[in-house]
């Protein structure tokens, strides 16, 4: 099996286990090495490349978890922000799109940047009013 590339360092990368799966791993995705560390006494004191993989699947999967939670909130969370923009309640209250403006102008402009796949049509003009230079 050919070994993986490891990114250069001037001596061994940190928390170098010798290992070139293991430390392109820790090079590449140094949030996992808290994970790695406990796989120790889970491998009966040996880090394998299969307990290794079997460690960062769990810790993929975690995050997955954490982000189709996330995920589902911030659906929920923008899905009602866009009912008040596109609703009667929106007509019947005066300075309605300046409350709206209020909310998206809270969020800095690479939050707004992040959350355009949640924004729907009301919120995404909205969006991009804020986001216009004036006189353009």
């Amino acid at each position: 099996m050919a070994s993986v590339p490891v990114e250069s360092y001037p001596g061994e990368p940190p928390h170098s286990q010798g290992n070139p799966l293991v430390d392109g791993l820790i090079a590449s995705l140094p949030e996992f090495v808290p994970s790695y560390q406990e796989l120790v006494p889970a491998g009966d004191g040996r880090r394998g490349d299969a307990v290794m993989l079997i460690g960062l699947a769990d810790f993929v999967a975690a995050r997955l978890a954490t982000f189709e939670t996330a995920d589902a909130l911030l659906t929920r969370a923008l899905a009602y922000i866009e009912v008040l923009i596109d609703t009667e309640w929106a007509e019947e209250v005066d300075r309605s799109e300046d409350l709206m403006l209020a909310f998206f102008d809270s969020l800095s402009p690479d939050d707004r940047l992040r959350l355009t796949r949640w924004l729907g049509p009301c919120s995404k003009f909205l969006v991009d009013r804020l986001d216009t230079p004036a006189g353009n």
